[in-house]
């Protein structure tokens, strides 16, 4: 059997490592800066040391092979003359130990990154983007929605690996991975880094906000792995999924420590695999799935259990919980499926759930094994009546028959909680016949303790229990079961605000027997919400409730609905969060933090001039300190995207005299600088926000990258280099330090192949034509002209 032996370094594995690489050197000798050259021709034979200017160009060989030649700045001359003869073979040590460091980090048998490099990689990435979501400004050239600051990971398999291993043998089978792997290197964009993880997974790794990028790649990469031909004739059975971080984390996962949400991200991704897999077993003609369609099309139901329920394949892991509900449909594939019914999640563990069926379209025809489920976004109103006739009972599953009408099911004692689906139905009678009631959503922590054996929370009893007794004196309302951590109750007549002290009374109580819990209060009327929504509104009032101190009480008002909206901006929901942040206005007119996200709205759909008409109501609604910053730093950013700079500077001005760590203003102001020509001044408002920035040096740094413009354009070619290497070394993916860095490789006549490598990255990374127009001249330089005409065609359609 062969054995691939890992590749010779090349130029690009020295740039990326040129951070370690300096660090080596420093060892045996120091010095204060160092630039990386990439000379087209004359390179020197050996290290030269210019006394006069205390610089060293050292050139690096490694196996007879020129990689390149580092300027090293303020050297120690007198330290450096007895080294001289040495250097050589001191740099020979250095590239090799480098050369070790990627051997380790690749997967020896494919060649591709190895499992570890992705994970860190993914770590790194994920630092960035929590970086970004913790500071708005975060983006000093333009404003960024949320959903744009993510990176996608696609994971292809070879469902049938273990068998084509059992029948041609683990040498075969490794050669055929091999052919796989090399299959995927090719065509792959620049910026993707691909790796194998596990035996038969490979992974890829982009930055992307869109889920259609992660798709194609997939279909790309099965389309050319499908070309590699299996050993001894068998057919590959091959599968994708994907997802995104962070859109498919859930909220109380991104405080988790980098390590944990990367290999969440990851089991995610091969979640959506497995449920590709299991589809295309089915015969279904998609081989690729989103982690976040399983929760909408990729249930299947498992089992069919007595007293009407189904076990089905939707857990935790897919962002299952207690209460949603889905349409049953027959198994076949295709868009002619026919709906049998309507089941509600009750239990829910991390890879499946039960559920108990509501309502049936055929009482004939019971939900059966491989029954796909569609996720219902609306709460169902009443449901039918529905008798199952006794000859099917027991028939699929050992099961009874659903009797949701029947006398059998009758309500439940007063103090005492209904099953899910007969609360929906008493909810709709009791609720058609009401001008005013309250719901009242009380959920359990679901970390507390285990389910116990019958499906519920072990604390539901005494969450009873505290519920009678804080209503005591008064008439007990209708109580039901939501989920297997959660209870509902329906308060006819009664404001959702005059509720609020007797769940707090509740929520403290169990607080005190050691009960985590929370309670989200929806009263009706409530804007334009029909009774049927009321549901959902107790929902988004949860989701506020969760985010306040104890006791964790939260009402359905306009924070409610701007913390509602918040989430589906973060989702790429731009038009409804739009609607919703238009509701909580109309809710309180007086909230800031919804006249704020609205302008942050408009200004990413460019409509400029309705964003600043929302910034400044939001000024006049004088919110805190905070807040201000934040609105003055919006205003800025929309007056200088206006090309008003006058006001820009002012609302900048402001935003630093309140903020004076604030280091995306001082950015701004630089960049006004900047464009009235002044570079000195400029040079100063950067310099103090890579001050700013070195506080934390594990953050990008944005202000090196605009340091280095200004010094390219000062004609400090080495100073800019310097400065471009340094952000790179802090933030592998930016995009602009890589074409700043590209044009200056080919303003000096080096390396033309380094540049290309740099502005392709570019371009993929961020599509503009500046980009394609380098990634061109650079082409063109190599000879390749027919390439450089398509990038400069990319140019004209970017």
């Amino acid at each position: 059997m062969k054995h691939l032996s890992f590749p010779d370094l090349e130029r690009e594995h020295v740039m990326e490592a040129e951070g370690a690489l300096c660090a080596r050197l420093a060892s045996f000798f120091s010095f204060t800066g160092h630039a990386l050259y990439f000379p087209a021709g004359h390179a020197p034979d050996g290290p030269q040391l210019l006394s006069a200017e205390r610089k060293l160009l050292l050139p690096l060989r490694h196996r007879e092979r020129l990689l390149g030649v580092l300027m090293l700045h303020g050297v120690r001359v007198r330290e450096l003359r007895p080294l001289m003869p040495h250097l050589p073979a001191i740099a020979d040590l250095c590239l090799d130990t480098l050369a070790g460091l990627q051997a380790m980090r690749s997967d020896p048998a494919t060649g591709l990154a190895a499992e570890s490099t992705l994970l860190s990689r993914m770590e790194e990435a994920g630092e960035r983007v929590r970086n970004h979501l913790q500071d708005a400004g975060a983006d000093a050239v333009e404003p960024v929605p949320l959903h744009r600051l993510c990176m996608g990971l696609v994971l292809v398999r070879v469902g049938n690996g273990p068998a084509i291993a059992r029948k041609a043998g683990h040498a075969v089978a490794c050669d055929y991975l091999r052919a796989l792997a090399g299959a995927c290197r090719e065509g792959l964009p620049t910026d993707v880094t691909a790796a194998r993880v596990g035996r038969w997974e490979f992974a890829f790794l982009l930055s992307t906000d869109s889920r259609g990028v992660c798709h194609a790649l997939a279909a790309n990469v099965l389309a050319r792995m499908e070309k590699v031909s299996p050993p001894s004739g068998q057919d590959a059975c091959l599968c994708a999924g994907h997802a995104l971080y962070p859109q498919d984390m859930q909220g109380g996962e991104l405080p988790l420590a980098m390590f944990e949400q990367v290999r969440l991200c990851l089991d995610r991704a091969r979640l959506a695999v497995d449920v590709a897999g299991h589809a295309a077993g089915l015969g279904a003609p998609n081989r690729i799935m989103p982690f976040v369609r399983i929760l909408q099309d990729g249930g299947l139901v498992l089992e069919t259990l007595p007293l009407g329920r189904v076990r089905i394949s939707l857990g935790r892991q897919a962002k299952a919980r207690e209460g949603m509900r889905f349409a049953v449909l027959d198994g076949t594939n295709g868009e002619g499926a026919r709906s049998k019914g309507e089941v509600v999640l009750l239990r829910v563990s991390d890879t499946e759930s039960v559920a108990e069926i509501l309502h049936l379209a055929d009482a004939a025809c019971l939900p059966e094994v491989g029954d796909r489920l569609a996720l219902m976004a609306q709460p169902s109103a009443a449901a039918p009546e529905v008798r199952m006739p006794s000859s099917r009972s027991g028939a699929q599953g050992g099961g009874s028959a659903v009797q949701a009408g029947s006398a059998e099911a009758c309500a439940p004692d007063a103090g005492e909680a209904c099953g899910h689906g007969e609360f929906l139905k008493a909810f709709a009678r009791k609720a058609e016949s009401a001008s005013r009631f309250t719901l009242a959503l009380l959920r359990l922590d679901s970390a507390d303790a285990p389910p116990d054996g019958e499906g519920g929370h072990p604390s539901l009893p005494a969450a009873l229990e505290a519920w009678r007794a804080a209503c005591a004196g008064r008439p007990l309302p209708l109580a039901g079961r939501y989920g297997s951590n959660s209870l509902i109750f329906f308060h006819s007549d009664e404001e959702a605000d005059a509720l609020s002290p007797l769940y707090a009374e509740i929520c403290s109580a169990l607080a005190g027997k050691g009960i985590s819990c929370a309670v989200g209060l929806a009263g009706y009327p409530f804007l334009r919400y029909r009774k049927a929504e009321m549901p959902d509104c107790a929902l988004k009032a949860l989701e506020y409730a969760l985010l306040l101190p104890e006791p964790h009480v939260g009402v359905c008002n306009s924070l409610a609905l701007n913390i509602s909206a918040d989430r589906r901006y973060s989702l790429g929901d731009i038009f409804g969060a739009v609607e919703e942040y238009k509701l909580a206005l109309l809710a309180d007119k007086g909230n800031a933090m919804a006249w704020n996200s609205l302008g942050v709205c408009m200004a990413t759909l460019k409509r400029r001039h309705e964003a600043r008409r929302h910034f400044l109501e939001a000024l006049r609604c004088r919110p805190d300190t905070p807040t201000v910053v934040q609105i003055c730093y919006n205003l800025g950013a929309v007056c200088q995207s206006l090309d008003e700079r006058r006001a820009a500077a002012r609302y900048f001005r402001q935003c630093v005299r309140l903020c004076p760590e604030h280091q995306f203003a001082h950015i701004r102001l630089g960049q006004l600088c900047e464009l009235g020509g002044r570079r000195a001044e400029a040079r100063r408002f950067y310099e103090k926000a890579a001050a700013i920035e070195d506080a934390h040096p594990q953050a990008p740094s944005v202000a090196r990258r605009h340091l280095a413009r200004v010094a390219a354009r000062q004609r400090r070619g080495g100073e800019a280099r310097e400065l471009l290497h340094e952000a790179l070394a802090r933030n592998p993916h930016d995009a602009d330090a890589m074409l700043l860095l590209a044009e200056i490789y080919l303003e000096n006549n080096e390396d033309p192949a380094i540049a290309e490598l740099l502005a392709g990255k570019s371009a993929a990374l961020r599509d503009r034509p500046e980009a394609w127009h380098t990634l061109a001249r650079a082409l063109r330089a190599l000879d390749r002209d027919e390439e450089a005409r398509q990038a400069e065609t990319r140019a004209v359609l970017s």
